[in-house]
Parts: C-alpha cells; sequence; structure tokens
C-alpha cells in the first residue's frame, strides 16, 4: 500500500517535471504532486524546515569543532604533564644529576 502511495506521488512529480521541461524530479515537482492534499503538503513543508534547521545546526557545529578539539587537546595535554614533566626527566644519584 505505502509502495502504490510512493509510486503515484513519484510519477506525478516526474509528470510535472516533464511538463516543466526538465528530466530531473525537484522538491518542488512532489509538492505540485501533493498540491491537493494539504496534510500532505503541511508534511512536506514541516520536514523540509527541520531538515533546514538541521543543516544549519550541523554547519554551526563543524565551523567550531576543530576550535573546539585543538584548544582541548591543547589544555589537557598541558594539565596532564603540567610541573611533573620537568621533575621526571632528571634523576639524581648520590648527589649528582644524570640528566635524563
Amino acid at each position: 500500500m505505502i509502495t502504490d502511495f510512493i509510486t503515484e506521488i513519484c510519477f506525478e512529480a516526474h509528470r510535472g517535471a516533464h511538463l516543466a521541461g526538465r528530466q530531473k524530479v525537484k522538491l518542488d515537482d512532489v509538492k505540485f504532486a501533493c498540491r491537493k492534499d494539504p496534510l500532505y503538503l503541511g508534511k512536506i513543508e514541516e520536514i523540509n524546515s527541520k531538515k533546514a534547521e538541521i543543516d544549519t545546526a550541523r554547519k554551526l557545529v563543524d565551523q567550531n569543532d576543530d576550535k573546539l578539539i585543538k584548544s582541548s587537546a591543547k589544555a589537557a595535554a598541558e594539565e596532564i604533564l603540567g610541573d611533573a614533566d620537568d621533575d621526571a626527566e632528571t634523576k639524581t644519584i648520590g648527589g649528582r644529576s644524570t640528566g635524563r
């Protein structure tokens, strides 16, 4: 039943694209095919707006992600080593430093 519904919508969208002189089906063609049923058209609009929100949020995270990773890695390395890295390199044997 669902397969038949999707097939019919795609066929109508393809026919609308063909009438417009295109070979590829666009979102506007699917909207045109669903123009007689406001529930379907509303759901398409809702999904399209949510997709746009997700895309913009994903772009914001991607742009700031590298900066956050680089700065947190540098801070973590400094926090782990701290002053302990200076003391661990030199050993004293009998009052003399070996310089390791």
